[in-house]
């Protein structure tokens, strides 16, 4: 009983009066104290301590903005993928009629066929063949 009244004290020197304050005062009283400190390897133990920066999340949070047309070119271009560089204005101006699958779907397609046509391209030009002549006999 000495322990529900100190709880009940403490919770009305900082001004509170709720059930919860009171019982959560209650089980932090009841918990043991932190335990000993174990001591860790040096190979395991961290070069730089993780720092909680809340406003970084935040800043994070807040940039939901969608990508400008030139940054999307640029990392596709980054990534190589020039089959969906060339085909993105064509497959984004039809996109208000399409569900984002679809988009996403019609640029790895345009990517395959470029890579495709890229693919034969180089054959054909390591072939040997001069292909400045018909075929025909």
């Amino acid at each position: 009983m000495n322990a529900v009244e100190a709880a009940c004290q403490e919770a009305l020197d900082h001004g509170v009066s709720s059930a919860a304050v009171i019982l959560n005062i209650l089980a932090r009283s009841r918990d043991p104290a932190p335990g000993t400190i174990l001591s860790i390897p040096h190979a395991l133990k961290l070069a730089h301590e993780p720092i909680a920066d809340c406003a970084r999340f935040d800043s994070l949070k807040r940039t939901n903005s969608p990508m400008e047309r030139t940054e999307v070119l640029d990392l596709v271009g980054v990534l190589k993928l020039y089959g969906m560089r060339s085909a993105f204005d064509e497959i984004m101006g039809g996109a208000i009629k399409r569900q984002p699958p679809r988009i996403i779907g019609d640029l790895l397609q345009a990517e395959i066929s470029e890579k495709q046509a890229r693919s034969i391209k180089h054959q054909l030009s390591t072939s040997g063949l001069d292909l400045g002549h018909s075929l025909r006999p």
